[in-house]
């Protein structure tokens, strides 16, 4: 599990460090933060910083350690 997180924003506080992953998996899921908020990820530039942060995960596929 890789969490794409936006380095402005209040969700990383409401949901706590882990996006509210650590709910419903035992993956630690890894985390990658990106410029801007939770609807500029999507947009010209930072749409482009995710896409290469995510194009090599696609293409290696794999999973990460699970939690004790």
């Amino acid at each position: 599990i890789v969490l794409f997180r936006p380095d402005a924003g209040a969700l990383q506080a409401a949901s706590g460090p882990m996006g509210g992953w650590d709910t419903v998996t035992r993956q630690v899921p890894r985390i990658v933060e990106l410029s801007g908020d939770h609807y500029s990820l999507m947009v010209e530039p930072s749409v482009a910083e995710l896409a290469r942060q995510l194009k090599p995960l696609l293409e290696g596929g794999g999973s990460g350690p699970e939690r004790p």
